[in-house]
């Protein structure tokens, strides 16, 4: 190990150390929230099956069962899991590199070119603009909290403010893997570049 430290500083390994730290919390909780899919799709396939054809059977109404298969938590909960889903799986997307990408230039660049456009996209403009979100954000989940606020319908789901720190959350998340990913574009441009695998930037560079 001793041998490789010279063409291997300690900035690298301290960069890349803390890269990794930020790294963990997007990718464990977007593995996580892969789980809501189930409920999600559960809820959505019971909601359409009673709408569309249970619903409006006898015995159904004469047990006064279709306020159940039409109650406005079925629907609340539809999107609240959907927008968990998406909202904590941001940073989970953005840390695998597999989010939906426009680039217009990237393939005219090289290697060099690829990992200098996402540390100046990053760093000058995505990080700065989902910390600024969240920020407002914050206020958003603040003013659900303070004036407790509850469904439209007056039996849909209460606490508003618990889905709406989903998208904090989801923004932090992303703050944390585009910060990382930063790091790790610093490291392979100015550090060793034998040391370029450990940046795990392959699929950006490439």
């Amino acid at each position: 190990m001793a041998a490789h430290e010279p063409a291997f500083p300690f900035w690298p390994r301290l960069a890349l150390g803390v890269a990794d730290v930020l790294d963990a919390p997007p990718r464990f909780v977007g593995r996580a929230a892969a789980w809501l899919l189930l409920p999600m799709v559960a809820i959505i396939f019971f909601d359409v099956i009673c709408r569309k054809f249970l619903r409006h059977l006898d015995w159904v109404i004469e047990n006064d069962l279709h306020h159940y298969m039409n109650s406005p938590k079925l629907q609340d909960s539809e999107w609240h899991f959907s927008a968990a889903l998406f909202f904590l799986s941001l940073g989970y997307a953005t840390s695998m590199n597999v989010q939906i990408r426009l680039d217009l230039f990237r393939d005219r660049l090289g290697r060099a070119g690829r990992v200098g456009l996402e540390l100046a996209g990053g760093a000058a403009l995505w990080l700065p603009f989902v910390l600024i979100l969240a920020w407002y954000a914050g206020g958003y989940v603040w003013e659900a909290w303070a004036t407790n606020e509850q469904s439209s319908f007056l039996t849909g789901l209460g606490n508003r403010w618990a889905i709406k720190s989903s998208l904090l959350a989801g923004l932090l998340l992303l703050a944390m893997a585009v910060a990382s990913i930063s790091l790790r574009a610093v490291v392979w441009l100015w550090g060793p570049a034998e040391g370029r695998e450990a940046c795990r930037l392959d699929s950006i560079a490439g």
